[in-house]
């Protein structure tokens, strides 16, 4: 409720969100995401935050059971239904073995199925619930690969990143490769719970070190994008943001210039910047405001600095 009186507050709600997925129909469905986002997950822990995930939705109706558990069960199945409508009709790889949204419930699931395996709450019906959706997800994706065609995203998939960098970011050898990980933890929890627990952590050092290279190479990228940060004066109280640059470009300059206000504009449909000083490409610039000086261009990307003189442009 109160996450809700926020984002109405802040004006929030991702309406364009919303519309993309009531209007999507190529691409992965439903059901495709759904088991990418479930593989990401167990393959990620080997097997124990399955385990994690049926013992937590298991206590709803097995009492007593720790209320912390329960709500792990219902919130993960929850971001595993949300992610699956949201995800559904993307072109991207990383959207059959989708792992950002599902991420953050890893670490404690694999816990809660660290502590079942403990206690010896773990059956083998509980084993065999976990190996069902994992080999229907072997087929399923392996069958939906055909309905994407972009490369994946590294950021969307780190708690496997290992795993893709291993294969060059090949989707179906890290799949299989997932998939196998999964089934050998699986198969060995119950009787020797120390080899999923060890392989996990040798996953999540190994991924922790190849995403941050990774991440680094990416991070240069960005820094190579906001060069011409520095050109604004400190008089200035605003910087404008074409709409010909990329949306997330917007947010580069607010961390490079936090103290002043950021606002989209759109120049070449007759808008005014908020200030004498624009980011945007060459050919917005040109078609609205021929008078305008570029002040700085991006090493890394196709916008550049612009000052603009709005009492002598259209």
């Amino acid at each position: 409720a109160l996450s809700a009186l926020i984002i109405h507050l802040s004006d929030s709600w991702p309406w364009s969100r919303l519309q993309a997925v009531s209007g999507s129909a190529d691409g992965p469905n439903q059901l495709e995401t759904l088991l990418g986002q479930w593989t990401a997950l167990v393959a990620t822990s080997f097997g124990l935050a399955a385990i994690g995930l049926i013992v937590s939705l298991r206590g709803i109706w097995k009492r007593p059971a720790p209320a912390v558990t329960s709500f792990l069960g219902v919130s993960a199945l929850g971001m595993l239904i949300l992610g699956a409508i949201v995800l559904s009709g993307s072109d991207r790889v990383d959207t059959l073995l989708y792992g950002r949204y599902i991420g953050p419930w890893v670490v404690p699931l694999t816990i809660v199925g660290i502590a079942a395996l403990v206690n010896n709450a773990v059956t083998r019906s509980t084993v065999l619930t976990a190996l069902i959706p994992t080999l229907l997800s072997g087929v399923v994706l392996i069958l939906a690969r055909v309905d994407v065609a972009q490369p994946a995203r590294r950021i969307m998939t780190l708690g496997l990143g290992a795993i893709w960098a291993m294969f060059g970011h090949r989707f179906v050898p890290t799949l299989c490769c997932a998939l196998l990980m999964t089934l050998l933890g699986l198969l060995l929890a119950r009787r020797l719970p120390l080899v999923p627990i060890a392989l996990t952590i040798v996953l999540a050092v190994s991924s922790t070190i190849t995403n941050h290279h990774y991440l680094h190479g990416v991070g240069e990228i960005a820094d190579g994008q906001v060069t011409t940060a520095n050109l604004v004066p400190e008089t200035s109280a605003c910087l404008g943001h074409d709409d010909s640059t990329k949306n997330y470009a917007l947010w580069l300059y607010r961390l490079q210039l936090p103290e002043l206000q950021h606002r989209r504009v759109n120049v070449v449909e007759g808008g005014k910047p908020c200030s004498s000083y624009l980011v945007a490409t060459d050919d917005a610039i040109l078609q609205s405001c021929p008078t305008a000086k570029r002040l700085g261009t991006e090493p890394r990307a196709k916008w550049a600095m612009w000052y603009y003189p709005s009492n002598s442009c259209n």
